[in-house]
């Protein structure tokens, strides 16, 4: 496998202590603030996060296992709602999430061939994804929600 490769790997494995340390951006005592009216509370975007990673561990697999799968989609503001995401334990939640990126990382160290990164895969909004595409949503999904959980943060 290339370096480059390699390094997109690991790049996507750092994920999950981004994860895990993603909580103490907002204190805890302001997980519940909503920043506005209709918009998630860092509580909110923790779980999703979570969640998202369980939808992209499965992605990765459906990617490597089948032969041009369709990509299994969810609405994310019904999970929020009807699975209780204003409620969640958050420390639980990002630890079975950073362990299910760890072990997807590992997965992919062992598993993927060069034959792996041309395989393709079909969302229904996003069209045909490569793993680099998939592995590069998963990687900018944590960061960009890094990011919104330090724009709550400072209120």
């Amino acid at each position: 496998m290339s370096d480059s490769r390699m390094e997109l790997i690991e790049q996507y494995a750092a994920g999950a202590d981004q994860i895990l340390t993603a909580a103490r951006v907002v204190p805890e005592g302001e997980w519940d603030r909503s920043p506005g009216d209709g918009e998630w509370s860092a509580r909110q975007v923790l779980v999703h996060l979570a969640d998202s990673e369980i939808v992209g561990a499965g992605r990765v697999r459906q990617l490597l296992a089948e032969e041009n799968p369709n990509l299994y989609m969810y609405q994310q503001a019904a999970w929020a709602e009807r699975l209780g995401y204003a409620t969640a334990d958050v420390p639980a939640t990002l630890e079975l999430a950073a362990a299910l990126r760890r072990h997807t990382a590992d997965l992919l160290r062992r598993a993927v061939t060069e034959e792996s990164w041309s395989r393709t895969a079909h969302h229904a909004t996003r069209g045909p994804m490569t793993l680099e595409t998939l592995l590069r949503l998963y990687i900018g999904h944590v960061e960009g929600h890094l990011e919104q959980l330090r724009a709550l943060a400072q209120g």
